[in-house]
């Protein structure tokens, strides 16, 4: 499978249209986990280093939620057109 036919079932539900909530949600979810480790090493390290956890698991909550969102519905998509 190439990059571009890769990146194309990433960003598309299973009718092959663009999926706005994979489009927002992995990019969101990816910074999410890059800006949750570069914290959690800077708190480790900086002894007085605090971090709202709160706002960044309330974020990662949304993110991942436009994910199972549409993984949901591509299954009920998937489970009508078979039947």
């Amino acid at each position: 499978m190439k990059f571009k036919d890769w990146i194309k079932e990433i960003f598309t539900d299973s009718k092959g249209r663009p999926e706005i909530k994979n489009i927002l949600g992995i990019p969101a979810t990816l910074i999410g986990l890059v800006i949750g480790s570069i914290a959690g090493i800077k708190s480790l390290i900086v002894a007085d280093f605090n971090y709202d956890w709160a706002g960044w698991g309330i974020f990662m909550g949304v993110a991942i939620g436009l994910i199972v969102t549409t993984a949901v519905t591509d299954g009920i998509i998937d489970s009508q057109s078979k039947g």
